[in-house]
């Protein structure tokens, strides 16, 4: 009986840190990826594309909707409000501008509803063809349950829609000469 004791103990242990939300490192429990692409466009017109939170879903493949203010730039401080989907995983996530230099660059962060969190800057440079486009985050999950599932799928995914995500915003603006 103490030996079954001793067990059961061992495992809520183990659970618990699992899923206890410790300030982690961001290499357990989340991850950085950078996308970059030259678009043929100028970038003001690059900028207002990627920077209106309505056109999200049209671009990104993890975007599923958004409210708050979504047909114009957040102003720092404004919020909204998306709908998303990562490896089969959804939830919503407010986002919130931090720093805005239209059409240079804008950087905003997530919380999310289980604790995790991003942050993402966009930087537009102009080029003799038009505009470099990067797209730079660092995201986290909650806890190391979250780290095993993002060694295992969700960093995958996040690298394959990232990459997606820069390409249709490539097509999606020169498309709209």
């Amino acid at each position: 009986m103490r030996a079954l004791l001793f067990a059961v103990a061992i495992i809520a242990a183990g659970a618990l840190v699992l899923l206890l939300p410790l300030p982690w490192p961001e290499s357990l429990v989340g991850g950085h990826i950078v996308n970059a692409v030259d678009i043929a466009a100028p970038p003001d017109r690059v900028f207002a594309y990627v920077a209106t939170p309505a056109n999200w879903p049209r671009w990104h493949p993890a975007s599923r909707a958004v409210r708050g203010v979504v047909d114009r730039t957040p102003a720092v401080g404004e919020t909204v409000i998306e709908t998303y989907e990562i490896a089969g995983r959804g939830g919503d996530a407010t986002w919130t501008t931090r720093e805005l230099d239209p059409p240079r660059r804008w950087a905003f962060e997530a919380t999310s509803e289980g604790g995790g969190g991003a942050r993402i800057v966009y930087t537009l440079t102009p080029i003799a063809n038009g505009t470099h486009f990067e797209r730079d985050i660092h995201y986290r999950g909650p806890n190391l349950l979250f780290g095993i599932a993002n060694a295992l799928k969700i960093r995958a995914v996040m690298d394959r829609d990232s990459a997606t995500a820069v390409a249709n915003v490539k097509r999606d603006v020169e498309a709209r000469k």
